[in-house]
């Protein structure tokens, strides 16, 4: 407020001139060119680089000429010509190396001490990034790959001894690899949630200092309007089954795979690594796919499932590395169960039966209101039996017999969905739902 006061009134300059040498003195980097300083403060260092000499549609160099986008008009699309790739290549190179010399100008600036600032979003996310980048030296690549200064600094910083604390913020335990004597530094980490304390009001009589505001126009007014039912924008307009029981689709499936330990901090490139195997996800997706397509009244044994699968293969239903990936045995066992026999005995047998119909939104929620919801979702399998149906849920969850019964509670509310939606739709009653676990060879019945 000192600052704004004397701004007004026209003593900032003057104090500027008398001041200078024991003042404290705010400027650009480019103006402190060719000047020193007992202590510099370089704030701001995450300020992103800019971009915007790179949106025009035509780019200019003075060496390269003109850079311009080809626009199909009959198509309406445009893209960007070998020609403009090759200039904003070379744009953006000169452009980082005129920040590098901004940055050494800055960081040279300092007799005595240089205090740099670097405030981030997701500070721990973001650290753990440059720490998979740095190295000692810094590689090219990981330096022409950063958009701020502050990334720039971070690279080297995170390899120093001093930085232990830095490097534990992200989750790191891993040690420095450079150590020097001379011209150590001191890295500090700040939580930002203790600057953010509101500051309190001492005196009674502030209140009545601040200016009056004036009665605003009812049109100006009406902008403080609130919307009463706030609460219902929260709830989705659609739903999915599978929602209701709190998890993703692919969630489902590899729910208990055995990620791999992160040995390093760069992982291969893929098209160095290759793929030589499904993930844990990727099989239970394949093992839902021959269940679509499977025919229950195949002999139970491994020669008539593995000739099922090589169908399907055929039939470019299932890739090659699906149809390799698919557990036999657990099919085998499913088709000598009591389940396979009940369904083979039904009236009716429905797979893969997608859905969609309003409910109230009461139904899922404890809003009092009376608007709708579309529920979709898709029933691995019905059956009927005697006018009633049966639903069946196929999992591949790895989950042992003696978690079956927490595990089926777990899929409780996605059944009931489906059960919901059949009366509804086809007009009987359910009677009964079931899951089978591929894992466990059971089934349970809700």
């Amino acid at each position: 407020r000192t600052l704004r006061e004397q701004l007004a009134s026209g003593e900032a300059a003057a104090m500027q001139t008398t001041h200078a040498s024991s003042g404290v003195r705010i400027m650009s980097i480019h103006k402190s060119k060719g000047l020193e300083f007992p202590v510099v403060i370089l704030s701001d260092l995450a300020r992103r680089f800019s971009n915007m000499d790179f949106q025009s549609s035509v780019l200019v160099h003075p060496q390269l000429g003109l850079g311009p986008v080809c626009v199909d008009a009959r198509r309406h699309i445009q893209y960007p010509t070998i020609a403009r790739q090759a200039l904003e290549r070379t744009l953006r190179r000169e452009a980082k190396a005129e920040e590098l010399r901004v940055l050494y100008v800055a960081m040279t600036r300092a007799k005595e001490k240089l205090v740099m600032v670097h405030t981030q979003a997701n500070a721990g996310g973001r650290v753990a990034d440059l720490m998979a980048l740095s190295d000692c030296p810094v590689l090219p690549e990981a330096v022409d790959s950063r958009k701020c200064m502050g990334d720039w600094i971070m690279l080297p910083l995170l390899q120093r001894s001093e930085a232990g604390a830095l490097r534990a913020f992200a989750g790191q335990n891993s040690e420095g690899r450079f150590f020097a004597e001379e011209t150590p530094w001191t890295v500090c980490v700040h939580d930002g949630l203790q600057f953010a304390a509101p500051v309190q009001q001492s005196d009674a009589a502030a209140e009545e200092r601040a200016p009056q505001r004036e009665e605003l126009p009812a049109d100006f007014a009406a902008l403080s309007y609130r919307y009463p039912y706030a609460e219902q924008t929260a709830f989705p307009a659609k739903l999915t089954a599978t929602q209701l029981k709190g998890r993703a689709i692919d969630e489902e499936i590899s729910e208990n795979t055995t990620l791999p330990p992160r040995l390093r901090n760069l992982c291969k490139p893929k098209f160095l690594a290759g793929k030589t195997a499904l993930t844990g996800a990727e099989r239970g997706t394949a093992l839902h796919l021959v269940m679509q397509d499977l025919d229950f009244f195949c002999e139970p044994n491994e020669q008539s499932v593995r000739e099922q699968i090589e169908k399907l293969r055929a039939q470019r239903k299932l890739t090659d590395e699906q149809a390799n990936a698919v557990d036999v045995h657990a099919i085998v066992q499913f088709l000598r169960s009591d389940l396979a026999a009940r369904i083979r005995k039904s009236e009716q047998v429905e797979r893969e039966y997608r859905f969609s119909l309003l409910r109230p939104v009461r139904d899922f929620s404890s809003l009092d209101a009376d608007d709708s919801v579309l529920l979709q979702g898709v029933v691995d399998c019905f059956i009927e039996e005697d006018g009633e149906l049966v639903v069946v849920d196929f999992k591949t969850d790895h989950v042992s017999r003696a978690q079956l019964d927490e595990r089926a509670e777990h899929y409780r509310p996605q059944l009931e969905a489906y059960s919901m939606a059949l009366t509804r739709v086809m007009g009987k009653k359910v009677k009964e739902k079931v899951l089978y676990f591929f894992s466990a060879g059971e089934e349970v019945r809700l």
